[in-house]
């Protein structure tokens, strides 16, 4: 199995070589905590050892700053931990104050908000995985609970559009529908590459973010507002999926207004890298399921990933068993208005191939992303018109 930091090799080091003090600084914290606050201890803690409000040193308050870099989860009211004391715009006078719904008192909500997170911890640790997606606590509280207590099960992120981002943009496949799912679905992808399964979980949180960036902040550049770049993850978008029986046409596009900004190139490489990944996903998938109960269902195999050489992406069939060569061509776009990249070897296998075939895809990142396929019976230079971008340059002699 190939690793996701082969893909991604500036990002990687420039994440291991900052990994070692601050993972064990990290995890020091986290260790602090929980020798704080043992599982076996959380259903005798008192008001003031739980709530916010009471200085430094309680649960729920070490738990949102001291161990802020475990992963965020302030930026609203303390209503999710049940309870806490304090104030409110209406209602200036500190007193103890609970969230509707965990009781008709404060002590009956501090009560219930212990025994719920007892138990989540305790399912946890049978992983009765049903009842910790049943869990009524709140789902950054209870993201966050999950990680300190089991680091080795559940990645330091909890917010939905941040695990969903992640997972589209990795093309995991699977059930995904709460975020405790989402988390172990990133632990399983973690443990599972034969590079990141030897380094911290975060590391790997900070990987992620340094590839994919964060979620509505990774449009590709030069794009316009009607064009961003939308994740879901890959079991969505491969139900899905639209064939089309034509390319989609072009959208007027404004030159001006894309030149107008220097283009972060390393940003735009790493959208590209992203989104041509899925696109690949996709046609593989529909491959495969056009195959479906055939012999050469098994046989479709996605050749670029070991080697981006041979001049296409996916080696499948046809019916009949003949080899058909798919070069994948993807944007997160509605359409190739700004055009696609082939490498003069792409081209020049087209042209040698006998079933060569280029599957562009449409909406990439989406819940339906569109596939046109068009079948090179001739040069693609044919159909396509060419504009040169860049120059492989040799020098003629010695140059100083």
């Amino acid at each position: 199995m190939k690793s996701v930091t082969e893909r991604y090799p500036e990002e990687w080091e420039k994440n291991v070589s900052l990994s070692s003090t601050r993972a064990k600084r990290l995890e020091t914290l986290r260790k602090s905590f929980v020798k704080q606050f043992p599982l076996t201890g959380i259903p005798k803690l008192k008001a003031e050892e739980y709530m916010v409000g009471f200085g430094k040193g309680s649960f729920c308050k070490r738990l949102e700053f001291d161990l802020n870099e475990l992963g965020r989860i302030g930026g609203s009211q303390p209503t999710r931990y049940g309870v806490y004391y304090g104030k409110t715009k209406k209602d200036p006078l500190k007193k103890y104050r609970h969230a509707k719904g965990w009781g008709s008192t404060w002590q009956e909500a501090f009560q219930n908000a212990k025994k719920e997170i007892y138990k989540l911890l305790r399912e946890s640790k049978k992983r009765d995985w049903v009842s910790v997606d049943r869990n009524r606590l709140s789902a950054l509280f209870k993201g966050k609970l999950l990680f300190v207590y089991y680091p080795q099960q559940f990645v330091p992120i909890y917010a939905d559009s941040h695990l969903d981002h992640f997972i589209a943009h990795l093309n995991l496949n699977g059930q995904f529908d709460t975020g405790p799912q989402k988390q172990r679905g990133l632990m399983a992808f973690k443990n599972a590459d034969p590079v990141l399964k030897e380094y911290s979980v975060f590391l790997f949180t900070d990987f992620l973010y340094s590839v994919f960036g964060y979620p509505g902040k990774e449009k590709e550049v030069g794009s316009n507002s009607a064009s961003k770049l939308t994740t879901v993850n890959l079991a969505e978008g491969i139900r899905g999926m639209e064939v089309l029986d034509k390319l989609p046409e072009s959208s007027a596009i404004n030159s001006s207004r894309a030149k107008s900004k220097k283009p972060d190139y390393e940003k735009r490489e790493r959208n590209f890298r992203s989104i041509g990944i899925r696109g690949e996903a996709l046609v593989l998938s529909l491959e495969q399921e056009r195959l479906a109960g055939t012999v050469y269902r098994q046989c479709v195999d996605h050749v670029s990933l070991r080697d981006d050489r041979v001049g296409y992406d996916i080696r499948s069939f046809e019916s009949n068993g003949t080899k058909k060569c798919i070069e994948v061509k993807a944007t997160s776009r509605s359409d190739f208005g700004h055009g696609f990249f082939m490498s003069g070897n792409e081209v020049e296998v087209s042209e040698l191939t006998e079933n060569y075939w280029i599957y562009f895809v449409t909406d990439t990142m989406s819940e339906n992303p569109k596939i046109f396929q068009w079948k090179c019976d001739e040069s693609i230079l044919e159909h396509f018109k060419p504009d040169v971008v860049s120059y492989r340059l040799e020098p003629k002699s010695i140059i100083v």
